[in-house]
């Protein structure tokens, strides 16, 4: 199952300062000990993100 999680970031370079946001599709877990644990779910997710605009050299 999926959880839509919003999320606003802001993208720095010294050359930019971009500010974007989106909603994204994260996995639940498979048990949680407390009811928001996404936390690591997103930071995978930046990691992404941050791959990709430094791909893109802003």
């Amino acid at each position: 199952m999926k959880n839509k999680t919003y999320i606003s970031f802001v993208v720095q370079t010294p050359q930019n300062h971009l500010h974007f946001s989106g909603i994204v599709d994260l996995p639940e877990p498979a048990f949680a000990k407390y009811s928001d644990n996404t936390s690591q779910e997103v930071l995978k997710w930046s990691l992404g993100k941050q791959a990709h605009w430094k791909r893109r050299r802003l």
